[in-house]
């Protein structure tokens, strides 16, 4: 027989700590403060897998407070955002057919005196580099897991990857080439695989060492119209897909079959889909205004657990993203031009705040490892923004 030697590292009186918080839980209402509770007793990285359970008079957590420490400023409408796995790195693309790179550790202390927000033609500002090979607007921007490059999907109906290892690296190193504009691209957790979404309803699967585009073989598995959004899960087994069609699919990445559709949104375009930290959970953002959370672990059926309503969208797709501790989920008011957000597991919605843009915002972009995130607009800036209080 092995044995198995003691971590001296976990505190010997852990077991009673979490009996003693469990009980707690079930006599009190106060989530916000048994959310620490649980948290720090349990050793666990705080995200959504561990919800705290419904009751009545629940009390929601405190609203986050935020400010603009940064505005980088594009040549035309700033339409998507990305941040690096490690959060170091943020990634904007532009209708000016440009990629712009900031370095994460060099945006935060950019507050001046005044309390007002450094614009990035300032003299002091953080090392950027602008990518120019496109020709078209750029869609989406993602980062490679693992390897120091950056992809953006554009309506030049081209993937290209940039590779910022090296200062001096200012042109695509390869590219994919598809016969209609990308909307939507997506990379495997190991890398070695990307999801293409164009503006045709077939999503191609590209094994990026042969560059090789897989497709599902039956036809019956495919949206009808063109792709809005791809997403891998955290694990790699399962992507989904959403279209103007108004279905969401889920997909088994090894057969590259779909295995289940809805009309996630009542037959609206599905515009934005993400998975949760551990790809338990998947947040969807519709046409119809509506933001909607989805529990992915009953087989194969989806399972809608909360419903975040109360901003409204009139032109712009509608984007919804998880705050880094998954506490909160973030979207746009169009109308108000604000930030809206909720408590993720109340569905509480919190004061809409002003997003210092006037024009509709595209995109919204959450570290995910620090409480910052990047707004991107028509009115052609990128606004980064530091939690004052969560």
């Amino acid at each position: 027989m092995t044995n198995i030697p003691i971590d001296d590292t976990i505190p010997r009186n852990r077991l009673q700590k979490l009996v003693e918080t469990a009980e707690t839980l079930e006599r009190s209402t106060d989530t916000a403060r048994l959310a620490e509770e649980i948290y720090a007793n349990s050793g666990v990285v705080r995200s959504l897998e561990y919800p705290l359970v419904k009751r009545e008079g629940a009390i929601p957590l405190p609203a986050p407070t935020y400010a603009t420490s940064f505005v980088t400023t594009h040549k035309k409408a700033c339409r998507c955002a990305a941040f690096s796995e490690d959060g170091a790195w943020i990634a904007t693309g532009s209708d000016d057919a440009t990629v712009k790179l900031l370095y994460t550790a060099k945006l935060r202390p950019h507050i001046s005196q005044k309390g007002e927000p450094v614009q990035d033609e300032e003299t002091q500002r953080p090392n950027f580099r602008t990518f120019h090979d496109h020709t078209g607007p750029i869609n989406e921007v993602t980062f490679h897991p693992r390897e120091q490059l950056v992809a953006s999907a554009s309506q030049d109906s081209k993937v290209l990857f940039f590779d910022y290892s090296k200062s001096s690296n200012r042109r695509s190193t390869h590219a994919i080439e598809e016969s209609y504009p990308v909307r939507s691209i997506s990379y495997h957790p190991t890398g070695d695989y990307l999801l293409v979404g164009t503006e045709h309803p077939v999503v191609r699967l590209y094994d990026m060492h042969t560059m090789e585009a897989l497709c599902c073989p039956e036809v019956a598995d495919h949206h009808t119209a063109p792709i809005s959004q791809v997403r891998f899960s955290p694990q790699g087994n399962l992507y989904a897909t959403s279209s103007e069609d108004g279905w969401l699919k889920i997909w088994d990445t090894v057969s590259n079959r779909c295995v289940s559709s809805y009309k996630a949104h009542d037959g609206a375009e599905v515009c934005s889909i993400r998975f949760s930290r551990r790809g338990h959970y998947l947040l969807t953002a519709g046409r119809d205004s509506i933001v909607r959370l989805w529990d992915l672990r009953h087989a194969q059926h989806l399972m809608s657990v909360n419903t975040y309503t109360g901003a409204k969208i009139q032109q712009s797709a509608a984007t919804a993203v998880f705050s880094h501790t998954e506490d909160y989920i973030f979207t746009t008011d169009e109308q108000s031009l604000s930030i809206a957000s909720w408590d993720t597991r109340l569905g509480t919605r919190n004061p809409f705040t002003p997003s210092g843009h006037n024009q509709p915002i595209r995109a919204i972009a959450f570290s995910p490892v620090e409480p910052i995130f990047v707004t991107c607009s028509n009115d052609w800036r990128a606004r980064f923004w530091v939690f004052e209080r969560v």
